[in-house]
């Protein structure tokens, strides 16, 4: 199985302020649509760490994580910025046959944010390098604590299906608080070798919708800190009846 990814593990991060504000200095927007600090959270730069989470279990399988391991800012969608089905949604993609049997993130809250908010989390198949076919989900996930800014932790989601990927394939997920304040952040590589970090920016907010590099919103951005645990494909693909439902639920038009 190859696999053009790396294996990471903790390591620090940096962080310095929280601003649930779009970033004038990176974005013209501002002045154009200022109803866009309103639905955009900025954690900015500064120092930080990861924090261990009691309980967490070992990866399932090898470790894929396209950011470098050094977060330097968190993203997260809030009010009219998260609508369903899966509008403020984030995805990094990889690459090579794999069965993806979790999924993993890196995130941060501010001020206690979190209050009980759930999450879907996703494996999608490419579709013309975007998110396409839902390939398998996991949904009303709760995470669990998460570490408050300016540190980071690291929440595994197991994906029990085992979904086979071909060549190229997506993970994220999608923050359940629709038209609500956000629960926590993504953690963000602003200098790593490079990923292909994008959002699925919702409609009616005065930004291109439907899936774009996150830079369109927070500027320069190398990778998010999604990463999966893969194991190699069974010979025997693994068919579930129930995919077709859910396929049929997240229907993309």
């Amino acid at each position: 199985m190859v696999l053009d990814n790396t294996d990471v593990g903790a390591r620090t991060t940096t962080l310095q302020r929280a601003i649930p504000v779009l970033l004038c200095s990176v974005c013209s927007l501002c002045s154009v649509v200022p109803a866009l600090a309103q639905v955009v959270v900025n954690l900015d730069l500064g120092v930080g760490g990861f924090v261990s989470i009691p309980g967490a279990s070992e990866p399932c399988g090898d470790v894929l994580l396209n950011a470098d391991g050094r977060v330097e800012a968190g993203y997260a969608w809030q009010g009219e910025g998260v609508q369903e089905p899966y509008y403020g949604a984030f995805a990094e993609c990889y690459s090579g046959e794999a069965a993806v049997c979790a999924v993993f993130f890196d995130f941060s809250q501010v001020s206690e944010s979190q209050s009980g908010q759930t999450m879907d989390v996703f494996v999608w198949d490419d579709a013309n390098g975007e998110p396409g076919a839902i390939l398998a989900v996991v949904s009303d996930v709760d995470p669990g604590p998460i570490a408050s800014w300016p540190d980071f932790s690291r929440h595994s989601v197991t994906v029990p299906e085992l979904p086979c990927t071909e060549s190229a394939w997506w993970v994220g997920y999608w923050g359940d608080w629709p038209g609500e304040s956000y629960g926590w952040a993504i953690g963000a590589d602003l200098d790593g070798p490079g990923g292909c970090p994008l959002t699925n920016i919702a409609p009616g907010i005065g930004l291109p919708s439907g899936w774009q590099n996150v830079s369109v919103v927070w500027g320069p951005t190398t990778a998010l800190d999604i990463g999966a645990e893969v194991l190699e494909c069974s010979p025997t693909p693994i068919v579930t009846s129930s995919w077709g439902r859910v396929r049929a639920l997240y229907s993309r038009d």
